[in-house]
């Protein structure tokens, strides 16, 4: 997946990102998907989405254990960052994702 794509694909479950990507508000790169899950972090401590099983959805979807660079950026930039006990997102993971943010929360 391009990073345009996972914009356009984190813009459909948290709208605004999109902006906020292309903005100056963060202090990451968008130019790798690490940098936009990174970003995405960043944006969604700063707005909370409405719903976070739609977020889990998709992060659900994209992260298995097969080592592969989405999959990657999605654990290490966005589930490890948000990781804490209780957190809203953690009763919709399921699957690698579940067993990643068990491990880090």
């Amino acid at each position: 997946m391009k990073e345009t794509d996972l914009i356009t694909r984190l813009e459909g479950i948290s709208p605004g990102f999109a902006t906020y990507a292309h903005s100056a508000q963060h202090d990451y790169s968008i130019d790798s998907i690490h940098g936009v899950f990174c970003s995405y972090t960043e944006y969604v401590r700063e707005y909370p989405p409405d719903n976070w099983a739609a977020v889990a959805s998709f992060v659900n979807s994209i992260v298995d254990a097969s080592e592969s660079q989405l999959s990657n950026a999605a654990c290490t930039c966005f589930l490890e960052n948000i990781a804490e006990p209780n957190h809203p997102i953690e009763c919709h993971l399921a699957g690698f994702a579940k067993s990643f943010w068990e491990a880090w929360a």
